[in-house]
């Protein structure tokens, strides 16, 4: 944890949470009532990114140490989930930049960023609520979660398969991390 060891221990939680709540965020802007499958896939899109990032075969890395611990912390995911509504996570989003920034390195702030964004996108791209509407367990999405499941495929470079909300959402976020 040498990446951390500038940051008081209240800090370090806040940088170290914050890519999983970002995740649990996007996930929650546009939830919906009628299926847990959209839930079920995001959150399996936010551990396997994760998981992605902290096995990197770039030892020293940053974002590798930063996703490890966000691994290392798995038993505290649910609490972070609780801490992720928009207003706090945004308020959060400022303070872990100037801590990165000033305590760890400016170059590891500009990473710090990226793995926030990738965090968001990989959720968002999870499940495609514009595909299907009315939400409802078609013959059609039946073959493309078990041909999903089965052959995850990679991130679009521009995906489509995202709902307004969770573009709206992606802006806001953009704009928070350009700050």
């Amino acid at each position: 944890m040498s990446f951390f060891k500038e940051l008081s221990k209240e800090e370090a939680a806040l940088v170290i949470s914050l890519p999983y709540r970002i995740g649990t965020w996007i996930s929650g802007v546009d939830d919906l009532e009628k299926s847990k499958r959209d839930d079920n896939r995001e959150a399996a899109a936010l551990e396997r990114a994760i998981r992605k990032i902290a096995r990197q075969n770039t030892p020293n890395s940053f974002p590798r140490a930063l996703m490890s611990e966000v691994e290392t912390y798995k038993h505290l995911w649910p609490t972070w989930a609780n801490t992720s509504d928009e207003s706090t996570l945004f308020s959060d989003i400022n303070k872990a930049k100037e801590c990165v920034g000033s305590k760890i390195h400016p170059k590891a702030l500009k990473q710090y960023k990226q793995v926030l964004w990738y965090m968001a996108l990989v959720v968002a791209q999870a499940f495609g609520e514009d595909d299907d509407p009315d939400q409802e367990m078609h013959v059609n999405n039946f073959f493309s979660d078990m041909k999903e499941r089965l052959f995850p495929s990679a991130l679009a470079k521009a995906p489509e398969n995202m709902s307004t909300d969770e573009k709206t959402a992606l802006k806001k976020l953009r704009a928070a991390l350009k700050n």
